[in-house]
């Protein structure tokens, strides 16, 4: 399918990748209620070829729409969480609590194919680099981590809140791009082909300018 971005406007169509309904630029699909976040990890799993046969997936702070869709392909070795406390998106799965910060270090090693973990680490601070850690020694050979960091702008500056907790007394604020390179040693920001972006383009119904705003940015993809 060919698209034609329309920049300022919500015209141009594209199909959900979820549903196959046709969704309107920047908009939540009518026909499964995905949303333009939800479309874009999708194809990125997908087109990136992140998920591992027989691979668990642990899946942090997912939205209904993405957990259900991910439950239907893989069923017991899907893994939804939220943080204690807070309910479910739905109640038509088996969700777990999990707190990051705090139950990480707990995963068994070599336990998961992949881990998405887009939302929840920009609130832990100094915590960070452990977590990151953890989650790392938790991936099977060959895994993913696919996470949530800096928000930037369409120059690429970083417009997120700093992580203050993580400075040391009278150092700067690191980004969370520094934090990341020192952990892993290697940027692991998410830098998508061409022909992955004019895909996710295509599903979620983005113009350029729109997906330079919203993703891949904010996203990183450490490979164990």
């Amino acid at each position: 399918m060919v698209i034609t971005p329309t920049f300022g406007g919500a015209t141009s169509k594209a199909f959900c990748p979820y549903c196959g309904a046709g969704v309107v630029t920047d908009m939540q699909c009518d026909g499964c209620g995905s949303t333009v976040a939800d479309r874009i990890l999708w194809v990125m799993v997908t087109e990136l070829k992140l998920l591992q046969a027989g691979g668990a997936v642990l899946h942090h702070m997912p939205t209904a729409v993405s957990a259900r869709r991910f439950y239907a392909l893989l069923g017991s070795n899907y893994h939804p969480t939220v943080v204690p406390g807070m309910a479910a998106p739905t109640g038509e799965l088996p969700f777990h609590e999990f707190e990051p910060a705090g139950q990480a270090e707990a995963l068994a090693p070599n336990s998961y194919g992949l881990i998405i973990i887009a939302n929840g680490l920009m609130d832990i601070g100094a915590a960070v680099p452990a977590v990151l850690e953890s989650l790392s020694q938790a991936l099977r050979p060959g895994g993913s981590l696919l996470f949530g960091g800096d928000i930037v702008d369409e120059q690429g500056r970083v417009i997120s809140a700093p992580l203050a907790a993580a400075a040391s007394p009278g150092t700067e604020t690191p980004s969370f791009a520094s934090i990341v390179r020192r952990q892993f040693g290697r940027e692991c920001r998410v830098r998508l082909g061409q022909q992955i972006r004019d895909r996710v383009v295509e599903a979620a119904g983005l113009s350029p300018s729109q997906l330079r705003r919203v993703t891949p940015q904010s996203l990183f993809w450490y490979q164990s």
